[in-house]
Protein backbone atom coordinates (compact mmCIF):
# COMPACT_ATOMS: atom_id res chain seq x y z
CA UNK A 1 0.00 0.00 0.00
CA UNK A 2 1.41 3.39 -0.98
CA UNK A 3 1.52 6.19 1.53
CA UNK A 4 -0.88 8.92 0.60
CA UNK A 5 0.83 12.25 0.13
CA UNK A 6 -0.90 15.12 1.85
CA UNK A 7 -1.22 18.27 -0.14
CA UNK A 8 0.30 21.43 1.23
CA UNK A 9 -1.83 24.52 1.42
CA UNK A 10 0.24 27.76 1.50
CA UNK A 11 -2.58 29.41 3.44
CA UNK A 12 -1.75 27.10 6.35
CA UNK A 13 1.68 28.76 6.51
CA UNK A 14 0.12 32.20 6.59
CA UNK A 15 -1.71 31.25 9.78
CA UNK A 16 1.49 30.35 11.63
CA UNK A 17 2.79 32.21 14.62
CA UNK A 18 6.46 32.00 15.55
CA UNK A 19 8.26 32.06 18.89
CA UNK A 20 11.51 34.01 18.69
CA UNK A 21 14.73 33.12 20.43
CA UNK A 22 17.58 35.65 20.57
CA UNK A 23 21.25 34.68 20.73
CA UNK A 24 22.62 36.29 23.92
CA UNK A 25 26.10 36.91 22.52
CA UNK A 26 24.70 38.23 19.21
CA UNK A 27 21.45 40.06 20.09
CA UNK A 28 20.58 40.69 16.43
CA UNK A 29 20.50 36.96 15.60
CA UNK A 30 17.12 35.29 16.00
CA UNK A 31 15.77 31.81 15.58
CA UNK A 32 12.06 31.72 14.74
CA UNK A 33 10.24 28.49 15.62
CA UNK A 34 6.60 27.88 14.69
CA UNK A 35 4.46 27.63 17.79
CA UNK A 36 3.28 24.20 16.75
CA UNK A 37 6.83 22.82 16.44
CA UNK A 38 9.27 21.64 19.09
CA UNK A 39 12.07 24.02 20.02
CA UNK A 40 15.32 22.73 18.48
CA UNK A 41 17.83 21.18 20.87
CA UNK A 42 20.51 23.80 20.19
CA UNK A 43 18.28 26.49 21.75
CA UNK A 44 19.30 26.45 25.39
CA UNK A 45 19.13 28.86 28.31
CA UNK A 46 22.88 29.43 28.35
CA UNK A 47 23.23 30.82 24.82
CA UNK A 48 19.67 31.81 23.88
CA UNK A 49 16.79 33.70 25.47
CA UNK A 50 13.14 34.05 24.58
CA UNK A 51 12.79 37.10 22.33
CA UNK A 52 9.04 37.38 21.87
CA UNK A 53 6.50 36.18 19.39
CA UNK A 54 5.42 37.09 15.90
CA UNK A 55 1.71 36.51 15.43
CA UNK A 56 0.37 35.36 12.11
CA UNK A 57 -1.18 38.74 11.40
CA UNK A 58 1.64 40.91 12.80
CA UNK A 59 4.88 39.91 11.11
CA UNK A 60 6.62 43.24 11.48
CA UNK A 61 10.18 42.74 12.57
CA UNK A 62 13.09 44.05 10.53
CA UNK A 63 14.87 41.15 8.87
CA UNK A 64 11.98 38.69 9.24
CA UNK A 65 10.66 37.32 5.95
CA UNK A 66 7.36 35.56 6.60
CA UNK A 67 7.30 33.58 3.34
CA UNK A 68 10.87 32.34 3.73
CA UNK A 69 10.27 31.58 7.41
CA UNK A 70 7.25 29.43 6.60
CA UNK A 71 9.04 27.52 3.84
CA UNK A 72 12.19 26.84 5.87
CA UNK A 73 10.28 25.99 9.04
CA UNK A 74 8.35 23.39 7.07
CA UNK A 75 11.66 21.72 6.13
CA UNK A 76 13.98 22.51 9.07
CA UNK A 77 11.56 23.29 11.88
CA UNK A 78 13.09 26.75 12.38
CA UNK A 79 14.27 29.89 10.57
CA UNK A 80 17.29 32.06 11.36
CA UNK A 81 17.25 35.76 10.62
CA UNK A 82 19.17 38.86 11.59
CA UNK A 83 17.35 41.93 12.79
CA UNK A 84 19.01 45.28 12.43
CA UNK A 85 17.03 47.17 15.07
CA UNK A 86 19.67 46.47 17.72
CA UNK A 87 22.73 47.12 15.58
CA UNK A 88 24.83 50.06 16.74
CA UNK A 89 24.87 53.04 14.40
CA UNK A 90 27.70 53.01 11.88
CA UNK A 91 30.44 55.53 12.32
CA UNK A 92 30.46 58.19 9.59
Amino acid sequence: MLAQETSHNPRDDAARSFNLFRRKSEPDLFCAVPEDRAVPGFIDGDAWEFGGRIDADTRRRPGFDAETASRLARVNGFYFFQSWTNCPPRAA
